[in-house]
């Protein structure tokens, strides 16, 4: 995120719907399903923007008037097909579940909790293993595995309940929730 004083303020009901916008949604805007979408600049205001999880549980937007030159980049992009991120071409699903719930049970692994799934954890341990030369995946080994077995085992449990279905209607919700957004600043 760009590190200027003055943002907007985008409220999530959740800590988990925070996440797969902040881990997935958001890069996928400047450097990924989007990233030649015109106008260039689209993605600027989506990489601003402040996010926080609404304490009362709604969503919310706080414009900040003295920030508004990135409206005119989001204004002009008035729609992202948040769908195109779990169908057959580039299935991201089981990664934005991982970070739903990764923010949802409070383990704290942001990104890294895409790798919590057991086929996951068994190709890291392969990297480490293999690229011995280089602390990368030994640093980030030893970061899964100081998550608390019972954590790891709710994580499971959790992962199993929050199907595809339920991410496509989260994301769903968030794209509406991003076009209401834009419509604010109209």
């Amino acid at each position: 995120m760009n590190n200027k004083t003055a943002h907007h303020t985008w409220y999530f009901p959740s800590k988990g719907l925070k996440a797969i916008f902040d881990y997935e949604i958001r890069g996928q805007l400047s450097d990924g399903a989007w990233e030649n979408a015109t106008p260039y600049n689209h993605w600027r205001f989506w990489s601003d923007i402040d996010t926080k999880v609404s304490p009362k549980g709604l969503w919310s937007f706080e414009f900040n008037p003295s920030v508004d030159y990135a409206y005119k980049y989001a204004i002009k992009k008035t729609a992202y097909n948040l769908l195109t991120l779990v169908d057959s071409d580039c299935d991201l699903s089981n990664r934005m579940r991982a970070y739903y719930l990764d923010a949802e049970l409070d383990i704290g692994l942001g990104r890294d909790a895409e790798y919590l799934t057991d086929s996951a954890i068994e190709g890291v341990r392969d990297l480490a293993a293999r690229n011995t030369h280089h602390e990368y995946w030994r640093e980030k080994l030893a970061k899964l595995e100081a998550v608390d077995e019972q954590k790891v085992k709710t994580f499971h449990s959790a992962y199993a309940l929050y199907t595809r279905k339920h991410l496509i209607a989260d994301l769903r919700l968030i794209k509406k929730q991003m076009k209401a957004v834009i419509e604010l600043a109209k």
